[in-house]
């Protein structure tokens, strides 16, 4: 297999875009496509840039987008050219993820270098979220990286549940809100707001301290009611 390069992808992104009908000069369209060509490298080979398959792309490419291009560009490799498709790590091949999440995940396997496998698990985190959190998960090296970088993956509705699941804690959060001043109207909306957040985070991660959380609302005193002023137009009224 060759690596493609930067040229490569860039022509074959260009004669793409052509396709779109956008109306832009010569170079808005090279800025354009750069950091596509740039992302497209590290996961196509040289052969998979060829005229037949900007031909299937553009015939349903409705928007110039890069997770648009891939999702047509990867049923091309698949369909008509399986002799282009880098062989994947086994360990890549099987995850429970996308198909675009699994050759990062591969290159991430098979990186030479610390350098390169971080670059490929901080790619998975900005555009393959979910399959970043399942790698971070199941990946005792990734996971190791992650804790370096301060990478943390979105947390799961178990995980939350015990992260909620104290109610001095929870007690602490209701009071300290309670305490919030309230002598403006924009005060007061902030303190509801946050009154609210907390009551909806607790029923849905907590339940079983939700009345806790309204107990502590409603043991403290009410605080001294506000005379709001209303304006109009034409001033105080």
């Amino acid at each position: 297999m060759t690596r493609a390069t930067l040229a490569q992808a860039s022509a074959w992104l260009l004669q793409l875009r052509a396709t779109q009908n956008i109306a832009e000069s010569a170079l808005e369209a090279k800025l354009a496509v750069r950091p596509i060509a740039a992302s497209m490298i590290k996961t196509y080979d040289a052969d998979v840039f060829r005229s037949e398959s900007r031909e299937a792309v553009s015939a349903t490419l409705k928007w110039f987008k890069e997770p648009d291009i891939r999702e047509r560009l990867d049923v091309w490799v698949r369909i008509n050219a399986p002799e282009t498709v880098e062989m994947l790590h086994p360990d890549a091949a099987i995850a429970p993820i996308s198909e675009t999440a699994r050759w990062h995940f591969s290159h991430f396997l098979k990186a030479s270098d610390e350098t390169v496998a971080i670059r490929a698990l901080g790619t998975l985190r900005s555009r393959e979220g979910e399959a970043f959190d399942w790698i971070v998960r199941h990946d005792h090296m990734a996971a190791s990286y992650a804790v370096q970088h301060g990478w943390k993956p979105t947390p799961t509705a178990d995980e939350l549940g015990t992260d909620w699941d104290d109610e001095p804690g929870i007690r602490a959060m209701a009071r300290r809100i309670r305490a919030f001043p309230r002598t403006t109207q924009w005060e007061a909306m902030v303190q509801d707001q946050a009154m609210n957040t907390l009551l909806m985070t607790v029923g849905l991660h907590a339940r079983q301290h939700f009345d806790a959380a309204v107990d502590e609302f409603r043991s403290v005193a009410e605080p001294v009611p506000v005379a709001f002023v209303e304006t109009t137009l034409f001033g105080e009224i």
